[in-house]
């Protein structure tokens, strides 16, 4: 949505356009970043190529501040740990018992 409102789109419009490519990508199973530009502007014209780049997820952690050397070097493992709680999430909601309890 930031995208948006830096391209003129207002913000309201702007959440709504990302409602949309989430929808979009859930469809298709795919992520944002695996959209062609053609997609994008199907939905918003104010897309360009610069999409891309304002997506990666180095930006996304730069623009909220939290881009430290610490934390990017253990950005890693907190995905693994990430991956894995979403993998037993998944067991929990397919099988009565659940590691997580």
């Amino acid at each position: 949505a930031d995208y948006l409102v830096n391209h003129g789109v207002p913000f309201r419009d702007a959440h709504g356009i990302v409602g949309q490519l989430v929808l979009l990508c859930i469809e298709k199973g795919i992520s944002l970043d695996e959209l062609s530009l053609e997609e994008y502007q199907e939905i918003s014209p104010a897309f360009a190529e610069d999409i891309y780049d304002a997506i990666s997820m180095k930006t996304c952690v730069e623009k909220r501040g939290a881009c430290t050397d610490a934390f990017l070097s253990h950005l890693p493992l907190v995905c693994i740990q990430g991956n894995d709680r979403i993998k037993l999430s998944f067991q929990c909601l397919n099988h009565r018992s659940c590691p997580l309890d």
